[in-house]
């Protein structure tokens, strides 16, 4: 508990702040931040690390990334003009 909230309220007040667009809320979060216990920004690191392997595997998203590349670089493809020898077939 930071103030009386868990780490969940941190979470929530720099992810409002950063949405709103409101630097002063923004700034006030990041100080709450820098103010909490080392151990609490630990269990927030850990848990966040956890959440990411639990999340994500990356083989499944650099599969993923390759098919947004082919996919992108498909649409983009300009069509060959035809040859001589493509036109006698």
């Amino acid at each position: 508990m930071f103030h009386g909230y868990d780490r969940r309220w941190l979470l929530i007040k720099l992810y409002r702040a950063e949405l709103s667009g409101d630097v002063n809320a923004l700034a006030g979060a990041m100080i709450d931040c820098l103010a909490a216990p080392a151990d609490l920004l630990a269990r927030m690191g850990e848990a966040a690390h956890d959440r990411v392997l639990a999340r994500h595997d990356a083989d499944t998203e650099a599969a993923k990334l390759a098919g947004l590349f082919a996919a992108s670089t498909a649409a983009r493809a300009v069509p060959r003009p035809a040859t001589a020898e493509a036109e006698a077939r």
